[in-house]
């Protein structure tokens, strides 16, 4: 299988640990982890002192970081 052209290949974390020693290089989805632990702890809060209440939808930001890894569509 040949990267991008038979297959296109996202990671996630961005992490830089494999960066410099894959080929192609990765596509990959940076996010904020402190501001997801963030949002999380807001929602088992907000569950621990509201039981009954639904869940509210929260959105956090995420940056698509496009390197070699995929085609163009």
């Amino acid at each position: 299988i040949r990267l991008p052209e038979d297959l296109s290949l996202i990671g996630l974390t961005n992490t830089s640990l494999l960066g410099g020693y894959v080929r192609p290089k990765l596509t990959t989805v940076e996010w904020d982890y402190t501001r997801n632990g963030e949002v999380i702890a807001e929602l088992i809060l907000h569950q621990l002192e509201t039981p009954d209440a639904p869940l509210p939808v929260v959105s956090v930001g995420s940056e698509l970081i496009r390197r070699d890894s995929v085609a163009v569509p």
